[in-house]
């Protein structure tokens, strides 16, 4: 008992160090007082603080400092001088806190681990370690995010420019769906028998390894990683032949490491919408429909998109045949059809296109 309340006063007095760096000093105002300030109700401040991420606080409990009030404010202005509309600016704080919320939970579960395998330290030790060092991490860590923030943002920007020009004159640009899109899951099969067999530190290793796998692949092929699902990733690219090259290389590359469960996966094109980072429309249903019953270790596809795959890929990268005709809940019957590398293809990628980063701006010669 002495130990754990030792403990327990060792991570309260080593923590605030940190703390108080981040928040911008040790407390000094109350909610109601913050309220008095800046002029606004109780009820406002809630509000913010709730979409935040943050249980309901007490009014009269000393909690917030300049750096809070000061983000409130930031917040009401937004709104308040008609930049955008109130919903919109309270949907991106949500937004921003919820990304947030998992980012720094990942970024101090690394580092405790991190510290666990070099140090060989148990897990209370290397988080009081952790406590005791994370100041020395956070401007580098914020400084990260700000970076990958401003790149991402600009890939997206230009991206997004290149696919509004080719709309130009089409009807289909005010479309309930207007995104065209190429996506699919990969799923790991036998995932929730195998991982009742296992511990809490293996079943954590075998999905970061997976999750982090799919993800480098996906990105480094020119697509993106909408969101993973503990034993599956749902992946978006723009054209057909870029998902199809990324979702032959994630099966090839996973079902080759024996330390990930074998693999299926779906490929299917359409217009989607994307709300809150994810994407939305009956293409996605049909994926994940698809992926549930794409044999183990093969990929999927519906038949619409299997026949443009094979009208587009004029250099024959890639094999489709029909493989199965199933009734799929709230679908009809739907025929599969199976897609492949061609022999003496892998290792090649069919639409090596520059990045919009380099078209943006030719290089400055000096």
């Amino acid at each position: 008992m002495s130990e754990s309340l030792s403990a327990a006063q060792i991570a309260r007095n080593t923590v605030m160090r940190p703390v108080w760096k981040l928040i911008g000093g040790a407390p000094t105002m109350t909610m109601r007082e913050m309220a008095q300030q800046l002029g606004v109700s109780v009820v406002e401040i809630d509000h913010f603080w709730t979409s935040c991420g943050f249980p309901k606080a007490d009014p009269d409990t000393y909690m917030f400092t300049e750096q809070d009030a000061q983000a409130i404010m930031e917040w009401r202005q937004e709104f308040g001088e008609g930049t955008l509309g109130r919903g919109t600016v309270t949907s991106l704080l949500r937004a921003q806190s919820y990304m947030a919320d998992r980012l720094v939970l990942w970024q101090l579960e690394a580092i405790v681990t991190d510290f666990q395998e070099r140090m060989n330290l148990d897990d209370t030790s290397a988080r009081l370690l952790v406590l005791d060092k994370i100041d020395e991490y956070v401007d580098l860590l914020q400084s990260q995010l700000g970076y990958a923030w401003r790149r991402q943002m600009a890939y997206l920007l230009l991206n997004t420019n290149r696919e509004v020009e080719t709309r130009e004159g089409k009807a289909d640009a005010i479309d309930s769906y207007p995104l065209d899109r190429c996506m699919g899951f990969v799923d790991m099969v036998a995932f929730t028998r195998r991982s009742s067999t296992m511990s809490g530190a293996a079943l954590a290793d075998l999905v970061q390894s997976f999750e982090m796998a799919c993800r480098d692949v996906v990105t480094t092929r020119g697509g993106r990683v909408v969101k993973t699902l503990g034993d599956a990733v749902l992946y978006v690219a723009d054209e057909l032949l870029v998902a199809a090259d990324i979702v032959c290389a994630i099966v090839e590359f996973l079902n080759s490491r024996p330390e990930i469960l074998p693999v299926r996966a779906s490929l299917v094109h359409g217009r989607v919408v994307s709300r809150s980072g994810d994407i939305f429309g009956p293409p996605v249903n049909l994926a994940s429909r698809l992926v549930d019953i794409a044999p183990r270790g093969q990929i999927l596809m519906d038949a619409d998109s299997a026949k443009q795959l094979q009208a587009s890929d004029k250099k024959g990268y890639f094999a489709v045949r029909p493989a199965t005709t199933q009734e799929l809940q709230g679908l009809g019957e739907v025929e599969g059809w199976l897609l492949t590398r061609r022999e003496g293809k892998r290792g090649e990628q069919p639409l090596l296109r520059s990045s919009t980063l380099e078209i943006a701006s030719p290089a400055v010669k000096k």
